[in-house]
């Protein structure tokens, strides 16, 4: 079963809250407790139905409880950090053990709560993982837009790229790859070019934050 909260306007870009419990009255619950943050705010009574709604990447968090019918809330931790790691997890269960928070913990989620929690509490650390999930949200779209325009240089292209990035000068280039330094600068300017930079520094500093991204 699912519920929208179809009193909030929203886009693509919108942070959703995603609720995972087979209980419908936690559910209900939860629902009414994260209205006021004014985010969408969807239900779902299996692991199973909310995988099947996962479309387009959109920063979210997903409140999921440890012990479902079915897929358990572990389990769909494990296919979310595989699959949609930009979501961030807030494992919740009645029935918490230090062996099991730890576990959680480790395996990504940002926070592990027992039931009954309360509403304030539950609001704080859900809007620090919607928080969380923006950020990876936004470190996934850097690194996939960093792979796609390095994916189109040719394989000289790359070459001189990597070089550069060393700090090579195009003299030091040409001499390494066999090369004028005419046709070194001719690459040069085709990879600043198609990387969408002006120069060399941003070359490097754009392939520092593509590189952090994937921390």
């Amino acid at each position: 079963m699912t519920v929208s909260n179809s009193s909030v306007a929203h886009t693509d870009s919108t942070p959703t809250i995603f609720v995972v419990d087979d209980d419908q009255a936690v559910l209900d619950s939860v629902f009414a407790a994260l209205r006021p943050l004014g985010l969408p705010v969807r239900t779902f009574s299996s692991a199973e139905s909310f995988l099947e709604s996962l479309a387009d990447p959109r920063p979210g968090c997903v409140l999921l409880d440890v012990r479902m019918p079915g897929m358990s809330g572990i389990e769909l931790q494990r296919i979310l950090a595989m699959d949609h790691a930009y979501l961030t997890v807030i494992m919740v269960t009645g029935h918490a053990t230090v062996s099991m928070s730890v576990s959680t913990l480790k395996n990504g989620a940002t926070d592990f709560l027992e039931k009954p929690y309360l509403p304030d509490l539950l609001r704080a650390v859900v809007q620090d993982a919607v928080t969380t999930s923006i950020q990876n949200l936004d470190k996934k779209n850097q690194r996939d837009t960093y792979q796609a325009l390095a994916a189109d240089l040719s394989p000289r292209e790359n070459e001189v790229y990597e070089l550069l990035l060393q700090g090579f000068e195009n003299k030091r280039v040409a001499h390494s790859l066999g090369i004028s330094p005419s046709t070194v600068e001719k690459h040069r300017l085709a990879v600043v070019r198609k990387m969408g930079v002006d120069n060399v520094t941003q070359l490097l500093k754009q392939k520092i934050d593509a590189t952090q991204s994937l921390l």
